[in-house]
Formats: C-alpha cells, sequence, structure tokens
C-alpha cells in the first residue's frame, strides 16, 4: 500500500512543479533503495571525470596558445572559469549555447569533407578495428555532457504531452546523429592513417 501512496505523491502536479528535475531526484524517485546509492556515486564519479578531462584538456589548449607552463595554468584555467561560471552565469549560457552549436556544426563539415577527401583517393575498406578507441573523446564530449544536461532542459518544458514528445525526438535525433557521426568519425581515422 505505501508503494502506491509514494507513486500518487510523486505524481501530484504540485509536487512535480516544486522539484526542478536533477540526477539524483531521478534517481530517488525511479531506483529501488541501493541502487540509489549506487547511480548517486556513479553519477559523481562520472561528473568528477568529466570535470578534471575538461580541466586538463582546456589548460592544455591554453599552455600551448600561450607557451606557458602546464602546471601553473592549470590553477589558472580552473579559478577563472569556476569564476565565470558562479558570477556570469546568466550571461554566458547563451554564449556557450551558440558556441556548441558551432562545434557542432564544424565537426560535422570536417566529417563530410574528409569523407570526400576519402572517396576521391579510394581508400580501401579495411575490418581493422584498431582506431576503433580513437573516437572516445568524441563519444565522451558529445554524450557524456548530456546526461548533465537534459534535468536542465527538461525543467525548461511547459509540462505538456506534445513538449515532452517533442523533447524525446529530440533527444532521439540528437543520440542518434552522435551516433552517426561517431561510425563516420572511425571511418576519418581510417582515412588519416593510410594518408
Amino acid at each position: 500500500m505505501d508503494k502506491f501512496n509514494s507513486f500518487s505523491i510523486a505524481n501530484k502536479v504540485d509536487t512535480i512543479k516544486q522539484c526542478l528535475p536533477n540526477l539524483h531526484s531521478l534517481g530517488e524517485l525511479l531506483l529501488p533503495c541501493f541502487l540509489r546509492q549506487l547511480f548517486t556515486l556513479t553519477v559523481l564519479l562520472s561528473l568528477l571525470c568529466l570535470l578534471v578531462s575538461y580541466a586538463l584538456a582546456g589548460s592544455q589548449a591554453f599552455t600551448t596558445l600561450f607557451h606557458v607552463n602546464y602546471i601553473k595554468m592549470i590553477p589558472v584555467f580552473c579559478w577563472t572559469w569556476t569564476f565565470v561560471i558562479i558570477f556570469l552565469h546568466s550571461f554566458i549560457q547563451p554564449i556557450i549555447s551558440v558556441l556548441t552549436f558551432l562545434k557542432g556544426t564544424l565537426f560535422t563539415g570536417t566529417v563530410v569533407v574528409t569523407l570526400l577527401v576519402g572517396l576521391k583517393v579510394q581508400n580501401p575498406v579495411t575490418n581493422d578495428y584498431k582506431a576503433i578507441g580513437d573516437s572516445f573523446l568524441m563519444s565522451t564530449i558529445a554524450l557524456g555532457g548530456l546526461m548533465n544536461v537534459m534535468p536542465l532542459m527538461f525543467s525548461k518544458l511547459k509540462q505538456t504531452r506534445d513538449e515532452i514528445i517533442g523533447f524525446n525526438v529530440a533527444l532521439f535525433l540528437g543520440l542518434t546523429t552522435c551516433v552517426i557521426l561517431n561510425i563516420l568519425w572511425y571511418d576519418i581515422i581510417e582515412v588519416s592513417e593510410i594518408l
């Protein structure tokens, strides 16, 4: 009987409107007891790994750009972007959306151009899977951020049936696009190894 009561409480309109979705609340609502803690731990470890990889990759890029010591650039990079994210969040959020769209467009253009070059050089098809891990970074960046952004995007919906269905369709199409680009990226790695 308690299951039905907790289920009806979770479905009340006021309760749903008060709780903005996040990964923790989704785990609390949808998973049994032991899996909640495991899911929360997995989310925290995933976020930690993602932030460490962004910090190392970003500081390495700025080190290469400005020719400074790598070890000194890591705290400068991390503290600068922490300040920007905390205090200028509302200002940079639209800029990040536009830059993300440009990044996806440039990546798609790179895939198309490289595949066209591969067709011109008549690249032989092989069954060699040694470069299959080379697309890991693209998968991590394209798909890894989805689980962090999806609850925030969901909270901005009007919570109508059409909006939620459209959101699900957009997620499916976005993930399908990432899978297709990942497969095509593998072909690019093969072309670049031959050239």
